[in-house]
């Protein structure tokens, strides 16, 4: 009996493992609006100190123990076998596959009942991942080990979790410091929750948080402290506003996805109230369910954490999904075995559900954003490349999945992209003197001066863009609903015919 649940659990977990993460090798251009920019970051890394890049001189590093750096060095470790992109679609698997794997160790280390597993399948592709925010949604797997690990630290110390938890913790600090900012609250709350034998007990299980507030302490003395994100005040959304919003967040950015959430977190909520077994024998926390109290926290911080602070923008909208994550660890499933079945049945097929829709999506996005994909591909290395399409969206994916693919040419060829997430000046990788070296041209840039800065124009099924007048440029290739145009006076196009 127990060898069938085993081989049945196996079976359907690797499943869904495989349905994680196929999407992102169903298309070239991945349909998340804002991930560009981290390729673009994660090429800067290594042209910004290549003289022979026009990157050098114009883009720089900052703090070389700052967020973000992890993330890119993967990327390019893995880029330097496989390209950029390719290295980013493994750090994107890696991310599909490790948080459910590493959120299966926290329930085995919390004792809780594995197949709780299946309600992070129906979360993984969320809105974070579909809006392309990389460094904060691949941080998650590392969060979730933190957790496992924070719980085996402070309930059976041994050198060796302390030492694992204090490289996790500073690893998550080189990530995404939000994440690191994360484990570091949930941390104190178990902290504070567990069972010690003296007060010299607590406060040495302290002791692997030291150094990841050591490198976090030394980025905010040199790239915080004195300088202007420091000086910009944090914002607050309104409050109701807010408060309806929270579901939002949660599942990808697609239409009438919130319903289908806020339909799954109540039969969910349903079967977490139906009777179960209670915890016998000696407790480690002052709480049955010391999740169940992260989960609240996490709740209780969006409607009172500001929408923006020290010039990071999205603050509070992330512990919506934070929430939801960490509620697979306090759900306590229904004691009978056919409620238990049917509740577990319905997460399940939720989640293959999700993720074959997805999938589709992303196969979709494949045959509409191909076209422009093989045009990118006949730019030259340096070339620069305009696609002022705007937030024009394809019917896979409604939202703005294409207001960046300009910057696939900037990670594809080496040329210097119209903008990019540099112009923040508590990213990593930044402008030099903070300022912008291309026009970051917009909606006006048939007549812009400096439309030659620009050797190709992107446009998607555009009509001729100079009909009846002189034009600054010339049809250089079509791909479907795609058109590419030489700028005139460029050094892709000198002179126009």
């Amino acid at each position: 009996m127990h060898r069938g649940s085993d081989r049945l659990f196996t079976l359907v977990f690797g499943a869904l493992l495989l349905l994680a993460a196929a999407p992102f090798w169903l298309t070239r251009i991945l349909p998340m609006q804002d991930y560009p920019h981290f390729l673009v970051f994660a090429r800067a890394y290594g042209d910004c100190v290549d003289p022979r890049s026009p990157f050098a001189g114009t883009y720089t590093r900052g703090f070389a123990l700052s967020p973000l750096l992890l993330p890119i060095l993967l990327t390019r470790a893995f880029g330097a076998v496989a390209g950029l992109e390719n290295g980013g679609r493994m750090v994107w698997t890696l991310y599909a596959v490790g948080l459910p794997l590493a959120s299966l160790y926290l329930l085995r280390v919390l004792g809780r009942d594995r197949w709780a597993v299946l309600l992070v399948f129906p979360i993984l592709l969320s809105y974070w991942v579909v809006g392309g925010f990389f460094a904060f949604a691949t941080s998650a797997p590392l969060l979730v080990l933190g957790l496992a690990l924070s719980v085996r630290w402070l309930t059976a110390p041994s050198w060796r979790y302390g030492a694992a938890l204090a490289v996790v913790l500073s690893a998550l600090h080189l990530w995404h410091a939000l994440a690191f900012a994360q484990l570091l609250l949930d941390f104190g709350v178990l902290w504070l929750l567990v069972r010690c034998d003296s007060l010299k007990a607590r406060v040495l299980a302290l002791a692997p948080l030291v150094p990841g507030l050591g490198l976090f302490a030394a980025w905010m003395l040199a790239t915080v402290h004195g300088r202007s994100p420091a000086t910009r005040p944090a914002a607050w959304p309104p409050f109701s506003d807010n408060a309806v919003h929270f579901f939002d967040y949660i599942g990808p950015i697609l239409p009438d996805v919130i319903g289908a959430v806020v339909v799954l977190a109540v039969v969910v909520a349903a079967g977490a109230l139906a009777r179960s077994r209670r915890v016998v024998g000696r407790r480690p926390f002052r709480l049955d369910n010391p999740f169940a109290v992260l989960a609240l926290l996490a709740l209780v911080s969006y409607l009172v954490l500001p929408g923006t602070c020290l010039s990071v923008e999205g603050i509070n909208n992330r512990q919506p999904w934070i929430a939801a994550l960490l509620f697979v660890f306090g759900w306590t499933l229904p004691a009978r075995p056919a409620a238990r079945a049917a509740l577990l049945a319905l997460v399940g097929g939720a989640g293959a559900l999700a993720l074959v829709h997805l999938g589709g999506r992303f196969a979709a996005f494949a045959r509409e954003s191909g076209g422009a994909s093989r045009l990118i591909d006949r730019l030259r290395p340096g070339d620069t490349l305009l696609a002022p399409i705007g937030p024009g969206s394809p019917a896979s994916f409604p939202g703005k999945p294409l207001v960046a693919v300009e910057l696939y040419a900037t990670v594809r060829h080496g040329g210097l992209p119209n903008t990019s997430f540099a112009g923040y000046d508590i990213n990593f990788i930044r402008y030099v003197g903070g300022k912008n070296p291309m026009p970051a041209i917009g909606a006006g840039w048939l007549g812009h001066p400096a439309l030659k800065r620009f050797d190709y124009v992107l446009l998607r099924a555009p009509a001729p863009p100079a009909a009846g007048r002189p034009s600054p440029v010339v049809l250089a290739g079509q791909d479907g609903d795609w058109w590419l145009y030489a700028v005139c006076g460029s050094k892709a196009q000198p002179q126009c015919p």
